[in-house]
């Protein structure tokens, strides 16, 4: 049974082991970073998807009041291709719709190539691109 739950300290080795799925060899690469991902669980800003208790996804949202920005979304390599990815992006939606948060976006460097994923669940792809470190990134938002 797949479930999504809040994220708790003991789960910081598996998050950090699926965010490590998309890491990318540039200066200041936090994402994947432990110390930044525990801080972001004692906010409350990570959640975990779970299969018979055991942690297949991860995703990490920061919030303010006028939007929500999904941070990191992951996987497990041999979970892709099930729609899982689309269950976290629903779940971080009825979060933002829960709250009543009108904006819900989310960046991806372009070298991860998942442009038609994010529009297939429902966003839209900003024109111009961001720059990280001398990496390009897209943009993406969706108003609810």
């Amino acid at each position: 049974m797949l479930r999504i739950l809040k994220a708790k300290e003991e789960n910081l080795k598996d998050i950090t082991i699926l965010n490590r799925q998309f890491h990318i060899d540039l200066p200041n690469f936090y994402w994947d970073d432990e110390s930044w991902i525990i801080k972001e669980i004692e906010k409350g800003n990570y959640f975990v998807l779970t299969e018979n208790n055991v942690i297949i996804g991860a995703l990490g949202i920061e919030k303010s009041e006028k939007e929500y920005s999904i941070s990191t979304i992951a996987v497990k390599k041999d979970m892709h291709g099930k729609k899982l990815g689309k269950k976290l992006i629903d779940y971080a939606k009825g979060l933002a719709i829960k709250n009543n948060i009108p904006l819900l976006t989310v960046e991806s460097f372009c070298e991860y190539k998942l442009e038609g994923f994010y529009t297939k669940c429902g966003f839209t792809l900003e024109k111009k691109l961001g720059k990280y470190k001398s990496h390009n990134y897209y943009k993406f938002y969706m108003k609810l």
